[in-house]
């Protein structure tokens, strides 16, 4: 599997397109993603871009393998990784995780989607930083977001044009 997250620079904004798995998070069920420590951020860096430059993050969905980056553990708690980024959630998608959360806690259930909800979405959420979109959002002329509906019930891409061309970023679409 291929993990790999996508960033646009648009005249006025810096955009993270999945922020991948993520280092530290309990998956104990996915061996391969527990308590990892890839040097994301170092990676990163060596492109130019630090954390603190990014305007907008975008989640296609919100598995775990999609947002783990979206926070990172400091002093024992989920913060935020991007500080001054606006998180990006398409609101269908979000809401499907946030009932499908609630309603195993409530019952006792394992928690859905590996429990990346609580740690990479919640503390988004909680300080604010989350925006619910639409799926035909418009970020700005020539950035947009379209349905995907079907990996997931919120699913959506991310297409990008300028004069040079037109990309269009999938998730798992």
């Amino acid at each position: 599997m291929c993990f790999q997250s996508f960033i646009v620079r648009t005249g006025r904004l810096t955009i993270l397109i999945d922020a991948c798995t993520g280092n530290d998070k309990e998956r104990p069920a996915r061996p391969d993603w527990h308590r990892q420590q890839k040097p994301y951020l170092q990676t990163m860096a060596a492109t130019g871009v630090t954390p603190e430059q990014i305007d907008l993050v975008l989640c296609t969905h919100l598995h775990a393998d999609h947002v783990g980056w979206n926070t990172r553990l400091v002093d024992g708690r989920w913060v935020p990784t991007f500080p001054n980024a606006k998180y990006l959630f398409h609101t269908r998608e979000y809401e499907y995780w946030e009932r499908s959360h609630r309603e195993a806690r409530a019952a006792g259930r394992e928690i859905p989607n590996h429990g990346s909800f609580a740690d990479s979405v919640l503390p988004v959420v909680e300080t604010g930083q989350a925006q619910f979109v639409p799926a035909d959002h418009e970020i700005e002329p020539g950035v947009h977001l379209e349905a995907a509906y079907g990996h997931t019930p919120g699913a959506c891409l991310l297409h990008a044009r300028n004069a040079a061309g037109h990309a269009v970023f999938i998730g798992d679409a």
